[in-house]
């Protein structure tokens, strides 16, 4: 029988689609060792897990359920994850080339659910490896990168670390720092992607978008608060307006980029001017030297 209720469920849903409550229950009867149908409480209980433990939303559409997950390489991705599941019941990866880091999931997840802390190596991006004790709380998928949020006794504070950049995991006799009140759904409440806090405050964004770029925003939303209205005539190229209420962060601003003039801020107004700034830093890297 799977050890890993949380993840069969997710497994489940990725093979199957769309399904009612009484069609997962059901479907829990055929692997159960008893054969007893789930439970309404456990059912509600592992939805809970798969997002505080995995980062892993389930869509609720009148009375269906289903995986919130976009499409390209995050679903690659996580079909990777769902595929079989691992030692200790966490997720593990079979065939093909496993992504950088998945070997610290196991670990990571034994940790979260066990609330023990554990002894970390992490080497960032142009800064010097660091060692400190990690509390996790939850593990957090973007961008088809695991991470992790937890309590670092480095820091003295909540910190989010991507997995690939962990160089070594050892267990610690430290006690862990409790979660408190501790709500992944709160902290990442205002997030587009991995930076997220309980004093992030969102914005209200206006974007104007082409009806190629409408139709990316329509498939893969950039924040569940996003709304579209299509225009009644056309502004120029633009098509549809989106309204979204999200922080606005590096990893946001960096998103807007990739659709280029395919959409335009119109609010709030500092979002504009960040964006024209860049715009123009880009022309300025090209204009010395221009593209032979």
């Amino acid at each position: 029988m799977t050890k890993n209720k949380a993840v069969w469920l997710a497994q489940l849903l990725f093979r199957r689609g769309r399904l009612s409550r009484e069609e997962i229950f059901s479907a829990w009867a055929d692997v159960d060792e008893k054969g007893q149908r789930m439970a309404p409480s456990t059912f509600y209980d592992n939805r809970n897990q798969l997002f505080s433990r995995y980062g892993i939303r389930l869509r609720s559409d009148h009375g269906y359920y289903s995986l919130d997950i976009g499409g390209g390489r995050e679903r690659d991705f996580l079909e990777t994850l769902l595929r079989s599941e691992g030692e200790g019941g966490a997720p593990s990866a079979i065939g093909g080339r496993q992504p950088a880091g998945f070997d610290k999931v196991a670990p990571i997840a034994r940790a979260i659910e066990d609330g023990m802390a554990i002894g970390m190596i992490y080497a960032p991006y142009y800064k010097p490896r660091y060692s400190t004790t990690f509390s996790p709380y939850c593990l957090r998928l973007f961008r088809s990168r695991l991470y992790c949020v937890g309590f670092s006794s480095r820091h003295d504070g909540l910190r989010t670390f991507a997995l690939d950049r962990i160089a070594s995991l050892r267990p610690s006799s430290a006690p862990p720092h409790r979660r408190g009140n501790f709500d992944p759904r709160r902290y990442f409440a205002h997030s587009f992607g991995i930076y997220g806090g309980m004093d992030l405050k969102s914005e209200h964004i206006v974007l104007l978008a082409d009806a190629r770029s409408a139709a990316f925003l329509r498939s893969l939303p950039l924040h569940p608060s996003q709304s579209e209205t299509k225009l009644p005539a056309p502004e120029g190229r633009y098509v549809s307006t989106f309204t979204l209420d999200v922080s606005v962060t590096d990893d946001f601003v960096r998103e807007l980029f990739y659709y280029a003039s395919g959409i335009r801020v119109i609010a709030p107004a500092t979002l504009a001017r960040r964006i024209t700034d860049e715009a123009r830093a880009v022309l300025s890297a090209y204009a010395d030297k221009p593209c032979q």
